[in-house]
């Protein structure tokens, strides 16, 4: 079973990264004679920082070998990193609701650690309950683990 980190579609988070690395080239151009180095090296951050959007996050469950991994991938293609866990870490999968102070709702689908650090393998914008449920039931059925809802 694989899960996608972004719910957002891929077209809009290029477009936004290919604005972030342009108004960085920009300012880098327009800097280039003077010694407006600080600029210089906030534009170069903000153009790494924006790769971040170009890298997707997925997680496998391998129910043969009851393994985890969670990858980065830039543009979909190229691993950047990969990580692995055994399903036996995580006692349960946890559905939790969070809205920030505008209202927003946030629903996150997680694997919860005994030390209690959950490991979010998916979520999704908008009170699409439903969908996260349905998600976490899948998840719990390939893991072979409990659920606990938090969700209303």
């Amino acid at each position: 079973m694989t899960y996608l980190w972004h719910p957002q579609e891929r077209g809009w988070r290029y477009t936004v990264a290919f604005g972030i690395v342009a108004s960085a080239g920009f300012c880098w151009w327009v800097t280039r004679g003077g010694g407006d180095w600080p600029l210089r090296v906030v534009s170069l951050i903000f153009a790494i920082a924006a790769l971040g959007l170009l890298t997707e996050q997925e997680t496998y469950v391998d129910t043969a070998t009851r393994t985890l991994w969670r990858e980065g991938r830039l543009f979909g293609r190229f691993r950047v990193w990969r990580r692995r866990w055994s399903i036996g870490e995580f006692r349960a999968v946890s559905v939790k609701r969070c809205e920030d102070s505008d209202g927003q709702v946030t629903v996150y689908v997680e694997l919860a650690r005994p030390s209690g650090r959950p490991l979010a393998v998916r979520y999704f914008y908008g009170r699409a309950c439903s969908e996260a449920r349905r998600t976490a039931r899948d998840l719990a059925h390939a893991t072979g683990l409990q659920i606990n809802e938090e969700v209303d």
